[in-house]
């Protein structure tokens, strides 16, 4: 024994880090991608009215989300969900009780409008430095460097310093340039005209994206000389609705658009050629009516009114993917109106999304996204004189549960009764509900529901399920339980707070070392001693992973380790240095 201990613990360290870089690689090829939008807070800012948010971030890294209420603009410390500043707003006509703002941040100061008339109109300058105490009014200013003192829309070019503003009334054929040298006054530098209409601008790198509203049309310019402003491309869109707001990819190779029209999707543009832009893909959530989009990476945020925030994967613009949502208007998906989810800010650096409600809620939203390689999956048959049998069900779960949904069918030689399922003696023995939510004998299936106080992440058993044999056929075999997915809408279902997903499955076979041992992750196929096997023993011995369903598989080298450090050597040693294979199961 000695000899054999040192003999096969003698791996080198490149050895041993090779094994874990590939099973590693083997893991993640096996793992399940998951994404999910979880709420994180809420809060009531205006019980009727709310607009657009944005967010910034104080010095000292405290996260804030800025939003727009009937009688101004909130700014809300998210760790606290305290509103600690306000400034006020506008509120005369011609709003009419819609009291639209739009803002965002450069530095420490906030800019924001309003198509509303009276006290603080225009260009409002706020200063943000004095949170957590309190925001600063710096002042406003005139939106064309004459009278105009509304706007509906603004954009910081935040790599040059300059602002654009929209104008509103009789002025919305206008986009004006002010210049942030001064960011403390915005100083009026010059505009340009867009004969139709102007809805939305994004400006970045002297380059301004314009949403054209009833024009039916975007299009892009050139502000690297102010005073000479150059129309790039402009697209018109077929069939179009009010051309709301468009926002490009990262690498400007891309633009999406909305239309904020009944059944006119969310549109994905190639504008890497001026010359050929063309339209690659669309989306549209439930509602059918889409309001503003942004993007961050690879993904695209929508605030989709009764839809609520969506996320979109847009790693393939020609393929857009729905990966989360969160539904900020459970009331209802339609028709469409103007209910839900007005603006949604993706930026923060801690990974937070806000989202703005028009009934005056801001919601604080939190991603999850994982890679998951958690497994469910019963052990073998265990038999009792009296007649009856049960199996344990295993799970492995790399998440804080709620609760799990396990519909399983069972099979046998002879009449098998269902009687019940036990948490005694299980990971889940603390929870509070067990029981059957469907059950159909007839067809020899079952789905059962446990659920509680949180399970801990962890591996072991979870579930055992009890049959009887019936009188006169004991002791005939209970061949196997197996998960089903195929029973309407059940399937294995792990729950958490904020989501659900399928965990993995390994069926059971009701065979236990035949031939060669080695085969550790119960192959039916009987394939053992591979590579599979080989990662399967590292998760189990290094990770908290299942165990072996059958002991003896993992027992490599015969000498009763069923699966240890010394098995985990001896097939290393088989597979990449030609050493001697597994032992014989006789």
């Amino acid at each position: 024994m000695k000899t054999i201990l040192k003999r096969y613990l003698a791996l080198d360290i490149l050895t041993l880090s090779a094994l874990f870089c590939l099973a590693a690689s083997v893991l993640q090829a096996q793992d399940t991608s998951l994404y999910a939008l979880c709420l994180e807070e809420q809060l009531t800012l205006d019980p009727s009215e709310g607009s657009d948010c944005w967010g910034w971030r104080h010095p000292s890294g405290t996260e804030y989300a800025i939003m727009g209420v009937g009688d101004g603009i909130a700014f809300v410390n998210t760790e606290n969900m305290l509103t600690e500043g306000f400034a006020d707003g506008p509120t005369g006509s011609p709003c009419g009780g819609a009291y639209w703002r739009d803002m965002m941040t450069w530095g420490n100061y906030c800019y924001a409008v309003s198509e509303c008339s009276g006290t603080n109109d225009g260009i409002i300058v706020i200063d943000m430095s004095f949170l957590p105490d309190s925001v600063h009014l710096v002042g406003t200013f005139s939106v064309n460097g004459a009278s105009a003192r509304t706007s509906h829309n603004l954009c910081v070019d935040s790599l040059k310093g300059y602002l654009y503003v929209e104008g509103s009334g009789s002025a919305n054929n206008t986009v004006y340039i002010h210049d942030l040298s001064d960011p403390a006054s915005p100083s009026y530098v010059t505009s340009f005209g867009i004969s139709g209409g102007i809805h939305d601008i994004y400006a970045m790198n002297d380059t301004v994206y314009v949403a054209e509203g009833w024009n039916g049309s975007f299009s892009i310019w050139d502000l690297t000389n102010k005073s000479a402003p150059a129309m790039l491309v402009r697209v018109t869109i077929p069939n179009s609705g009010y051309v709301h707001n468009c926002w490009p990819t990262d690498n400007r190779e891309y633009i999406f658009t909305t239309e904020e029209t009944t059944g006119k999707t969310v549109k994905c543009w190639d504008i890497s050629d001026f010359n050929n832009v063309t339209l690659v893909s669309e989306y549209l959530g439930p509602n059918g009516m889409a309001h503003n989009a942004q993007v961050k990476g690879d993904k695209l945020y929508l605030s989709h009114y009764e839809s609520g925030v969506a996320v979109l994967d847009i790693s393939d613009p020609t393929n857009l993917v729905e990966i989360g949502r969160f539904d900020s208007y459970p009331e209802g998906e339609g028709p469409p109106a103007f209910h839900g989810t007005w603006g949604c800010y993706p930026f923060a650096s801690n990974g937070l999304i806000y989202g703005s409600n028009i009934d005056g809620r801001l919601w604080i939203l939190k991603e999850e996204a994982v890679s998951l390689a958690d497994t469910i999956y019963p052990g073998p048959p265990t038999y009792f004189g009296s007649g009856f049998a049960k199996i344990d069900i295993y799970a492995v779960n790399t998440q804080p549960l709620k609760k799990l949904v396990i519909p399983f069918s069972y099979a046998g030689e002879a009449p098998m009764t269902f009687l019940a399922c036990s948490t005694n003696g299980t990971r889940t023995s603390h929870f509070s509900l067990s029981q059957a939510v469907d059950l159909d004998s007839d067809n020899k299936r079952v789905v059962w529901e446990i659920a509680g106080t949180e399970l801990s992440p962890g591996s072991g058993k979870v579930l055992t399920a009890w049959f009887r044999i019936n009188f006169g056929y004991y002791p005939a075999t209970l061949d196997h339980l197996v998960f089903i997915d195929d029973w309407g809408s059940h399937e294995p279902t792990f729950y958490t707070d904020c989501f659900q997903y399928r965990p993995f499955d390994l069926a059971y076979v009701d065979y236990c070392c035949e031939g060669l041992r080695g085969n550790i992750n119960n192959d039916p196929e009987g394939i053992n001693a591979n590579i599979i096997d080989l990662v399967y023993l590292v998760d189990f011995i290094f990770r908290d992973g299942p165990a072996p369903l059958c002991p003896a598989e993992a027992d490599i080298d015969g000498l009763g380790g069923s699966g240890d450090i010394i098995d985990l050597t001896y097939l290393v040693d088989f597979i990449f240095r030609g050493g001697p294979g597994p032992v014989s199961c006789d």
